[in-house]
Parts: structure tokens; C-alpha cells; sequence
């Protein structure tokens, strides 16, 4: 009984000192003159902060010793512990990190900073440990705080080394600064130690060492870092990276592996399907039957030819950025991204030159298309009969027209809907941090990624369809096309 209530005495004295501490320094702002009356401080401490913070059950006395129980302060030393003070506690694992943090300070560009103390970057008020459950953006807020309360432009503190003329500006070097800086931590770049979460190793210069493809190739320095930070979300196990997902799109860090399984599937089956008609139905001619239409049509046919070279170039440079491939010099990340960045500026022009000047040269807005005829599902009949006996495929012409009934479909279907979808999903990333908000629970970048990452796929099969199909022509289509013509014009 009386040990109860010395308890109870105690806590009661040291919840009422509390709330006379709390009294000046809670709340804000609370602005005070510095010591001898130079500068001006405030003394505020967030309680909400506090509240959350590791040192929540603590009170102000813990720390706060000698004369702070006198108000006002008298001048004279008044003792604060400090964090070494207390930690490590009688804990092997508390032990063995503390010793590590020594050690990476000591190499740091802080440590060479003379009086530097953990209480410059981790506020004691205000510190805790990150949790399971904590979204991506607070971690980066939590990592980042004591980055930016010395280096943002603003930064005033005795430590202030302030960015000129801001961080923006000094992260020039890379694209989409201001996007970076906003979804990623200070140290998954300036950290020296790169196998783990979170160290206190910091260079006086970025330790990135190959540029782009640290954090964009695969495997991501991002998943030894940012991600190992958070379990991943349930329901997403069909997806890589589907961390990411919360907060940013990194080439090469997310990847939707059902539609590329998808497309891997249906690239096999096109070669399964066509690839015995290339074999055994060589052109008869110098080149495919398409190719000598087209040669009384210069025009048509140069801008066939460069959309086509561009098309699978596009392809190339998009296929290593989407897996992350950076190698030496041309084939470095940061070049293939601008390269398939101009690549795709070229093919919408092309694109905007076939609509236009060739529909005014043929007087045609439909060049590529049949001019009367139906039936396109008795062609797709026949070729699929086709496929399947092991016989040349048709491609017999409607009157007026260049291509097939199912051809003109297919390629009106590319034109008018895949390729301006290709290049309009492509122009909003080039800025993707105009991108913001949410949608689907996603952020605002992230479906039109994943648009132009499920276009590409399709115009990638559709190039791989139509190289097998002008190779699979042969002098045969006459006959063909008696065979699988019934109501056709004869070529």
C-alpha cells in the first residue's frame, strides 16, 4: 500500500513538472532572444511530434537536468543528456549498431564537421523509428527531415549549409530533378553504402557510380534500399516492384509481368504458327509482292520504309529501358532513354506526315485501306484455315484497295487508334512530374505508364505479324486467291 502510493506521488510530481514545462515550450511559436541576447529561437516543441516520437514515455526532466527545475532558467551551465548518453543501452543488437554508426560517421563527410552531434540531425523531440505499416511518404519525410533543415535553400541552423540557389537547381544534372527529389530519400544517393536500408556513410559527393542505371536497371539499387523498407502490399504478388506502385514509376523497377508473359506467349505462337510458311514459302520474286507495289509510289514507300526502321528501333531502345539494360558507351541507360525519347519524337512527325501529306498526295484520307468490300471475318476464316493445314497464306487485294479486308482493318486499327495512343501516353511522360494526383488508387503517372508500357506490347506483336507475313508471300497468291476468293477481285 504505501509503495503504491510513493508511486502514485512520484508520477503526480513528475506529470505536474511536466505540464509546467510544457506550459512555455509547448505550442508555438514560443520566440526567444539566443544567449547574450544575439539571434532570436524558438522554443516551441510540437506535442503531436512528441507524442509519436521513440521518447514519448519520457518526460522533460529525464533529460532536461540540473538547473532547468528552476524558472526562469538561470544563467549558469544547465545540464542535457545527450543521446550517447543512454544509448547503446545493455543490448547486443543496440551495441553492434551504435558500433556501426561510429564508423560510418567517422568516414562521413559529418564527421569531419568539428563538435557534430547526433542531436544535429535527429531531433529528440520528435524521433522514431519507422514502422512495417508507414507509407512511402513518411518515410521519405522521417529520412529526409534532417537532409533538409540543413540543405534547403531556407536553412538557417548552426549547421545550415544551404543549396544555391535551391535543390532543384543543384540537382540539374539528372532529368526531372524536382520529380526525385520528391519521391525518393536524400540518402538512396548520397549514401556510400549501398547493401543496405539505411547508414550513416555519407560522401561529400554522390556515391551513385553508373548513373541512371543504379536505381532504372535490374536489378535496383532501390531494392536493397527504399523497398526493403516496406513488406509488399497484399494482392499485388502478379506484380514486380509493386511498391513502386505507391509512389513512382523508375524504368526497369516495375514491370507487369502478366502482359509481358502474355505477349511472350503470343510472339511464340505467331513464329509456332507462321514461322513453317517463311520456311517453306520463299518469295518467288526479289522482293515481296507489298514492296513492288509500292515502288511506283516513291513517296508511300520511302515513308513506309522509315516508319518501319524507326518502329523497330523504338522497339529496341523501349525493350532496354522497360528491363533496365545499361551497358558502355551508346548503350549506357541514360543514352538509350534519350535516344528513344528523340526516336519517338521523329516517329510522330512521320506519323503526322503519312495522315496528312500522303492522304493529300493519294486525295485519299484512306490510302491504306480497302475502298468497298465486306467480310472481314470470312478472311480471318481463311487464313486461320490456312494456318492450320500448313498452306501459304492468302492475301488476295479488294477491288480499289491495297491490302486485304482483314489487313485494312488491322492497319486502320495500328494508325488511327494504337500509334496515336503510343505517342500521346508518350508525351505525358516526358514530364512525368506534371503528373500528380491519384487515380484508380494509384498515382497519376502510373496508369499512363502502364498504357504505354500495354500499347508498346501491341505494336511490338503487330511488327512481328506483319514481318511474317510479307516473308511468308510467294508467287503462289494467284492461286491462293482463286482458292480463298470466292466473290474477290483477282490481283
Amino acid at each position: 500500500m504505501l509503495l503504491s502510493l510513493g508511486l502514485f506521488v512520484v508520477t503526480a510530481a513528475a506529470e505536474a513538472a511536466q505540464v509546467r514545462c510544457e506550459g512555455c515550450h509547448a505550442g508555438g511559436p514560443r520566440l526567444v532572444f539566443g544567449p547574450e541576447g544575439k539571434g532570436i529561437r524558438d522554443i516551441a516543441i510540437d506535442r503531436a511530434a512528441r507524442a509519436d516520437s521513440a521518447h514519448a514515455r519520457l518526460v522533460c526532466r529525464d533529460c532536461h537536468v540540473g538547473r532547468f527545475d528552476l524558472f526562469p532558467h538561470p544563467p549558469g551551465r544547465r545540464d542535457t543528456r545527450r543521446c550517447l548518453d543512454c544509448h547503446p543501452r545493455d543490448k547486443p543488437a543496440e551495441v553492434e549498431l551504435y558500433a556501426a554508426i561510429r564508423e560510418e560517421v567517422a568516414i562521413s563527410a559529418h564527421g569531419r564537421i568539428a563538435g557534430f552531434v547526433c542531436e544535429h540531425c535527429h531531433d529528440p523531440h520528435a524521433f522514431r523509428r519507422l514502422r512495417g505499416e508507414d507509407a512511402p511518404e513518411e518515410i521519405r519525410l522521417v529520412h529526409n527531415a534532417p537532409c533538409r533543415a540543413c540543405h534547403e535553400a531556407s536553412a538557417s541552423g548552426r549547421l545550415a549549409d544551404p543549396a544555391r540557389p535551391d535543390l532543384v537547381a543543384v540537382h540539374q544534372s539528372f532529368p526531372h530533378p524536382g520529380l526525385h527529389l520528391a519521391i525518393l530519400r536524400c540518402i538512396d544517393c548520397h549514401d556510400a553504402r549501398r547493401d543496405r536500408p539505411v547508414s550513416h556513410a555519407l560522401p561529400s559527393i554522390s556515391a551513385i557510380a553508373d548513373g541512371c542505371g543504379d536505381c532504372h536497371g535490374s536489378p535496383s539499387v532501390l531494392e536493397n534500399r527504399f523497398l526493403r523498407l516496406r513488406p509488399e502490399p497484399a494482392g499485388s504478388s502478379l506484380l514486380t516492384g509493386a511498391r513502386l506502385l505507391e509512389f513512382a514509376h523508375p524504368t526497369g523497377a516495375i514491370r507487369l509481368w502478366p502482359a509481358d508473359g502474355f505477349a511472350f506467349l503470343a510472339a511464340l505462337l505467331l513464329l509456332g504458327l507462321l514461322g513453317p510458311q517463311v520456311l517453306r514459302t520463299r518469295p518467288a520474286t526479289p522482293a515481296p509482292a507489298m514492296v513492288q507495289e509500292l515502288k511506283g509510289e516513291w513517296p508511300i514507300a520511302l515513308w513506309h520504309a522509315a516508319t518501319a526502321i524507326l518502329g523497330l528501333l523504338l522497339l529496341a531502345s523501349g525493350l532496354a529501358l522497360h528491363f533496365g539494360l545499361s551497358g558502355p558507351g551508346p548503350w549506357a541507360f541514360a543514352v538509350q532513354d534519350r535516344w528513344h525519347r528523340w526516336l519517338g519524337g521523329v516517329f510522330v512527325g512521320l506519323w503526322l506526315v503519312g495522315l496528312g501529306v500522303l492522304a493529300a498526295y493519294r486525295r485519299d484520307r484512306l490510302w491504306f485501306a480497302p475502298a468497298t468490300g465486306s467480310g472481314a471475318m470470312a478472311e480471318v476464316r481463311a487464313y486461320l484455315e490456312a494456318l492450320l493445314a500448313r498452306r501459304p497464306l492468302p492475301s488476295p487485294r479488294w477491288r480499289g484497295g491495297r491490302f486485304g479486308h482483314l489487313q485494312g482493318r488491322v492497319y486502320g486499327l495500328v494508325v488511327f487508334l494504337l500509334l496515336p495512343g503510343l505517342w500521346l501516353s508518350g508525351l505525358g511522360l516526358l514530364a512525368p512530374e506534371r503528373l500528380s494526383g491519384r487515380l484508380a488508387g494509384l498515382p497519376g503517372r502510373s496508369p499512363l505508364v502502364f498504357l504505354h508500357h500495354g500499347l508498346a506490347l501491341l505494336f511490338a506483336l503487330f511488327a512481328l505479324l506483319h514481318l511474317l507475313l510479307v516473308l511468308a508471300s510467294s508467287d503462289r497468291r494467284s492461286q491462293l486467291a482463286r482458292m480463298f476468293g470466292s466473290g474477290r477481285d483477282q490481283p
